[in-house]
């Protein structure tokens, strides 16, 4: 896949949003533009540090970074002039910037949603379904754009490279390779969406009795959280945070039999890797943001007081309520579910 430099003449320009699930969440629409217009180029912009997350996408034919800031602006204006887009879409419900750069770019079609203040700089408005799932929403500028719309669901494509290093980095803690591995995503960067470290740490010596390894992923900003869900554990659990770049991680995840996470990045990646998935969610609305897949269950108490806003002020009294029980025991009905061993033993066996 080319960098910004290779961007070709004419095609489709995607403007993909700034973090990691919103990229996710833009691969259906991505895979069902280039299914329906096969010989179109497709160049994706994403926010520089990401390009990771549609590197390897079988469906693009660019990634475009974008580093943020006006100087970033203009770059990137100057990168979509020269490609001469057909078309542009906006899979953002706010960013006028991007509306205004696929405006500017020449591109004759601009497709967006016809919300905050986009609509004057877009030609084709989409009206914003606000309480559907994010993948639904945009997929429903795909369509607008022409696209059809088959069995849609997230991906994301890994390397050999990054499938070895995976492979490397858990060999390298002495993990039992008959063992199917459970990972666990406590961080996240906005508070009132985490749940509590020492439940994660009963959690994980809940999963260690059941014959589980257990892996701790995050960021190398989220090492706090970890480090006291560590702590807190009375068994032996891998500390992987900042050990990985976003691929990386990635492929770690699809090495797992299951992700016990909070709303957060690793929730959708582990989607679109198809690891199954148990999302545990308090101010955010999983119908709107929560695992795209049936392979999954969500473990959601709507409070009086949903959607909070992530209020400083927050009690977390939805996070509260959800127990280490309900979670241990949603995740083993989902293993089973998805055949345990069988699965783990199949995967570890190609």
């Amino acid at each position: 896949m080319g960098s910004h430099r290779d961007v070709g003449r004419g095609g489709f320009l995607l403007f993909n949003l700034s973090h990691i699930g919103d990229i996710l969440f833009t691969t259906p629409a991505i895979r069902a533009i280039k299914e329906s217009n096969p010989d179109s180029r497709v160049s994706c912009v994403v926010l520089e540090g990401l390009e990771d997350v549609l590197r390897h996408n079988h469906c693009v034919d660019s990634v475009i970074p974008r580093r943020r800031g006006l100087t970033g602006g203009l770059r990137l204006l100057e990168i979509a002039r020269r490609g001469r887009f057909d078309t542009s879409l906006v899979f953002s419900f706010s960013a006028v910037d991007a509306a205004v750069i696929g405006m500017l770019s020449g591109a004759e079609r601009r497709v967006g949603f016809d919300a905050n203040g986009l609509g004057k700089f877009i030609s084709e408005p989409v009206a914003l379904r606000a309480d559907a799932h994010r993948v639904d929403a945009y997929l429903d500028l795909a369509l607008a754009a022409g696209a059809e719309i088959t069995a849609p669901r997230m991906e994301m494509f890994l390397s050999d490279t990054e499938r070895r290093f995976a492979s490397d980095l858990l060999a390298s803690h002495s993990l039992d390779p008959t063992r199917p591995i459970v990972a666990l995503s406590p961080g996240s960067t906005v508070a009132a969406k985490q749940w509590f470290p020492e439940r994660y740490a009963a959690l994980a010596d809940r999963f260690a009795a059941e014959g589980f390894s257990v892996v701790v992923v995050g960021s190398a900003s989220e090492r706090p959280s970890v480090e006291e869900v560590i702590h807190h554990a009375s068994g032996n659990i891998v500390n992987l945070a900042g050990r990985t770049k976003i691929a990386e991680l990635a492929a770690v995840l699809e090495r797992c039999a299951i992700v016990v996470t909070n709303d957060t990045g690793p929730l959708h990646i582990a989607v679109s890797v198809g690891t199954p998935v148990t999302a545990i969610f308090g101010p955010t609305d999983p119908r709107v943001t929560g695992p795209y897949t049936s392979d999954s269950v969500v473990i959601w108490e709507k409070l009086d007081c949903f959607p909070c806003g992530y209020s400083r002020d927050c009690s977390r009294e939805c996070m509260a309520a959800v127990t280490v029980d309900r979670v241990f025991r949603e995740s083993m009905n989902l293993i089973d579910r998805e055949g345990r061993v069988r699965l783990w033993r199949e995967f570890r066996s190609l």
